[in-house]
């Protein structure tokens, strides 16, 4: 596996792994209308100070995650996604895009991260 920045060379690839998790996995009523960062990487993302990296298996996009970057110490990830038949353990992909988005944070001198998702999908922790 390899992971690596991307940006809209590989839109279609992107387009079609997160909304095919989005709409048919977790059947959450978003578009692609409703994300214009998908087709404008570059600015969203890399501009501000974020980063955008996918994750390959035999040159096959397999998994994303992104970093928007607010202000010169804090960011949010986002766009965290991992095709189905490469979830786990036995792969660890997910692990490492957040490992490397978390290294790429302390490098620019990030100090606070925060998980931007869909209230769909939001889980709440108790801690006992």
């Amino acid at each position: 596996m390899q992971i690596q920045p991307i940006q809209n060379k590989y839109e279609n690839e992107i387009v079609d792994l997160i909304l095919n998790i989005q709409q048919k996995e977790f059947n959450v009523p978003v578009t692609l209308e409703d994300q214009p960062d998908l087709l404008d990487i570059e600015n969203f993302y890399y501009k501000p100070g974020g980063i955008f990296l996918g994750a390959f298996i035999e040159e096959k996009l397999v998994g994303t995650i992104a970093l928007v970057k607010f202000n010169s110490e804090a960011g949010a990830i986002r766009k965290m996604f991992v095709k189905k038949e490469y979830r786990g353990k036995e792969f660890q992909i997910a692990q490492q895009l957040l490992e490397q988005l978390i290294a790429y944070s302390k490098e620019k001198g990030i100090k606070d991260l925060y998980l931007g998702t869909v209230t769909l999908l939001q889980v709440c922790f108790t801690f006992l």
